[in-house]
């Protein structure tokens, strides 16, 4: 049976940027109402700062880690996606929402390593921008989380009803 606390349509005129986010999270972010943005992080900064200039309205970011690549890559991918809309239009709209999803502690040798820098990110990042209003999470799901659950906790986080998280990470290691 799927999780699902939140009301239909509760994402509505929210744009969520996807910089790699699995696609359970994708799809309840757009079944809840959300307009969903690809952003290919290896597009390079140029090309993701005017994607990120012609967003439209209240912003959400959803950055997943591509294990394909070289850890080291992937982190900093993520990061210029994630600086590149940040820079590009929450900082100038005052507002904004990051989530930063981790892989699971044995989806690759080096994930605790990853999962440690992205809860860092978070923790930084989410006192740095807090003065632009801007939000920012790390999601650190378990090896047993279902996909549904770390997608309904992504929701609520940039949903209205997560408006106080910001600044720190949550983990699902203990959802089985």
């Amino acid at each position: 049976m799927p999780v699902e606390t939140l009301r239909d349509g509760v994402l509505g005129g929210l744009h969520v940027v996807d910089t790699g986010a699995p696609s359970a999270v994708v799809a309840r972010c757009a079944a809840l109402g959300a307009q969903v943005h690809p952003l290919d992080p290896g597009a390079g900064e140029l090309a993701m700062a005017e994607v990120a200039a012609a967003l439209p309205g209240a912003v959400a970011v959803v950055a997943g880690v591509d294990l394909q690549v070289e850890p080291g890559e992937a982190l900093a991918r993520a990061w210029e996606a994630v600086r590149a809309v940040v820079a590009g239009h929450l900082i100038p709209s005052r507002f904004g929402r990051v989530v930063l999803i981790a892989p699971a502690p044995g989806a690759h040798a080096q994930a605790l390593e990853i999962r440690a820098a992205l809860d860092n990110l978070a923790r930084t990042t989410g006192v740095e921008w807090a003065r632009h209003g801007i939000r920012v999470v790390a999601v650190l799901p378990g090896d047993a989380t279902p996909p549904d659950v770390l997608a309904e906790l992504v929701a609520y986080v940039i949903s209205p009803a997560g408006d106080y998280i910001s600044g720190t990470s949550i983990e699902l290691d203990a959802l089985a």
